[in-house]
């Protein structure tokens, strides 16, 4: 008789648990959503996830990890996290996406919960996850396998557990900040970068009179990065292979270098002012009641980041954003990995809104300085101001300490002498912990008014995030439907296909290395992208001495537009391409599930 009650009860509880307290239904939601709109089906790489999907398929298909040679990261903790969600059916690119979504549901949730471990109200801490998950870059990553989000997944889990070790000193909490930090470092080295904020942070407070480390928080902070470093060593004697760094600038006086880098700051600024635009926006308009005390210093010190901002990272009126290459441009999201667009007519892109990208670029800049502005005249003196003062209500200052480091060295890590470029999806790591102080600021406790505009800048941000991924995914669909007609219509041998990065990745690149006897993927050929034979090709645009056998139309939401992708014969008279290595014996088929 006491069972039906009983259960009655769990269900309500349950229910309110839903309502009123929890952060990963609605996170969830929003996501589910998404895939609703936007299905992640498509059995074909994206970017630059055809290396690790190699390296997942091998695993699964050897029993054993083997990193790629062109893959940057040592990615072992992604391999067996994808492959562990292809296990049950067999490999393929829907099964691995799924993984790096369950990736991004964590890493929103995640983020939701540091906000939430900094004080801040249970709306607050959604938006705050909201607007990661709802980041153009953030969501057109989650529908990849590339390493960007799992790498934000566990370095926001060991964010959470690190704060919650700042401000009880558990044991417990120190050794799970460490594994998911080593963990991190398993799918980017950058995930060392957790552990120098954690003890960063420990330092400071001891130095502002906190209490003694014990030996157990010790031993809890570094066993994980001791068996971290052994299985470093046995991965190394094992003979895995590993990309082949070099020191790109070796030859680059220090004066430039440290110009590039002051540059780069002040681009990263505007990049996470963007980023944090949903956050900031209540404190921009005046109707929310969360605006600013504008007091002088404050006002002062807006006025000089927005300007720096502007002239430094924009030129003023020469540049607008995007800034950075690879992943957002001023309309759409993703690399428009076609050869005619990518490499011989750089940045053609379907649809430009042009100009108009001045508004989002002010935006941006706006955002930024408020950015800089909370932490002079509020993060920084609140610091300060409680040093040794453990029993003052709100977060503990080795918290702020902690979010400060962990961002700062997520924002500068990138920035290499070992990286040719500074992709701008290489900034995403260091939104997890400006969220979280981004919310700290005491107007951001302004009543309803100013979270509803919050929600409404996240709901924005989530409508052009996911208009850019259908148009992502769109795209690349016919790209390989047009592949998949080549070969099953027309009968073309996949090896004299040009289909872009991604193809001539998965499908050409192993026997472009066998054939020209080398496992440096860097060497790509004279016609790049490991190209063995344009004799036909996938093209957005019209090329020079090509004849157009077909086209494969797909329908886009940005422009709500019908457009379409080329398949492009070379027409006999027109001479192969210089470097092209023709002929190619028909017969050498390419299995475009395997990549063999």
């Amino acid at each position: 008789m006491d069972q039906e009650p009983r259960a009655d009860r769990l269900v309500v509880r349950l229910r309110r648990h839903v309502r009123h307290e929890s952060l990963a239904a609605p996170l969830l939601g929003l996501l589910l959503l998404t895939v609703c709109l936007v299905s992640p089906r498509g059995d074909f790489p994206l970017n630059d996830d055809w290396v690790y999907a190699k390296e997942a398929q091998h695993l699964l298909s050897e029993g054993r990890y083997a990193g790629h040679p062109f893959a940057a990261a040592n990615a072992a903790a992604q391999t067996f996290w994808g492959a562990a969600f292809c296990a049950p059916f067999g490999f393929s690119f829907t099964a691995l996406r799924l993984s790096t979504l369950t990736a991004a549901f964590l890493a929103a949730w995640a983020t939701a919960r540091c906000i939430r471990e900094m004080g801040a109200s249970r709306g607050w801490a959604m938006l705050g996850g909201a607007t990661l998950l709802a980041n153009p870059l953030f969501l057109n990553l989650s529908y990849t396998f590339m390493t960007d989000v799992p790498f934000i997944a566990a370095s926001a889990l060991s964010g959470l557990f690190y704060l919650r070790a700042l401000r009880r000193d558990t044991v417990r909490d120190v050794l799970l900040g460490s594994l998911f930090a080593a963990l991190a470092f398993w799918v980017r080295q950058f995930g060392v970068v957790m552990s120098a904020a954690f003890a960063a942070a420990v330092l400071w407070r001891l130095a502002s009179h906190g209490p003694r480390v014990r030996l157990s928080r010790v031993l809890a902070f570094v066993l994980p990065w001791i068996a971290c470093g052994g299985a470093l060593l046995l991965q190394r004697l094992a003979g895995t292979p590993s990309y082949p760094w070099t020191v790109l600038w070796a030859g680059v006086p220090a004066f430039i270098r440290a110009i590039l880098a002051f540059r780069f700051a002040f681009v990263a600024l505007a990049y996470f002012g963007l980023f944090l635009l949903p956050l900031t926006l209540p404190r921009l308009m005046p109707w929310t009641g969360a605006r600013e005390d504008w007091v002088r210093p404050r006002r002062r010190t807006f006025v000089v980041a927005a300007v720096a901002i502007s002239g430094i990272a924009c030129g003023f009126v020469v540049l607008r954003m995007p800034l950075l290459p690879n992943m957002l441009y001023d309309l759409g999201v993703g690399p428009f990995t076609l050869r005619d667009a990518y490499l011989l007519q750089a940045g053609s892109a379907p649809a430009s809104i042009g100009a108009w990208w001045w508004i989002p670029t002010l935006a941006a800049i706006a955002s930024g300085a408020l950015l800089v502005t909370d932490l002079r005249r509020h993060t920084l003196p609140s610091i300060r101001g409680r040093a040794g003062v453990p029993d003052r209500p709100g977060p503990e200052p080795s918290q702020a300490v902690f979010l400060l480091v962990w961002a700062t060295l997520m924002a500068a890590a990138p920035y290499n002498p070992y990286l040719p470029v500074t992709f701008d999806r290489y900034l995403l790591p260091a939104v997890p912990p400006l969220c979280a102080l981004a919310v700290q600021i005491p107007s951001h406790r302004g009543g309803r008014s100013a979270r509803a505009c919050a929600a409404l800048g996240v709901l924005l941000l989530w409508v052009f995030s996911t208009a850019c991924l259908q148009d992502y995914m769109a795209w690349n669909r016919a790209r390989w439907a047009a592949v998949d007609a080549l070969i099953t219509e027309h009968g073309v041998d996949p090896l004299r296909i040009d289909g872009g990065f991604e193809y001539n990745g998965w499908c050409t690149s192993d026997a472009f290395m066998e054939r020209h006897g080398t496992t440096d993927f860097n060497q790509a050929g004279e016609l790049g992208w490991w190209i063995l034979d344009d004799t036909y090709a996938v093209s957005l645009l019209p090329r020079e001495g090509y004849a157009e056998i077909d086209r494969v139309a797909y329908f886009s939401w940005l422009g709500m537009a019908r457009r379409e992708l080329r398949m492009l014969e070379r027409m006999p008279s027109s001479e192969p391409a210089e470097g092209s290595d023709v002929p190619v014996p028909v017969g050498e088929a390419v299995d475009l599930r395997s990549g063999q």
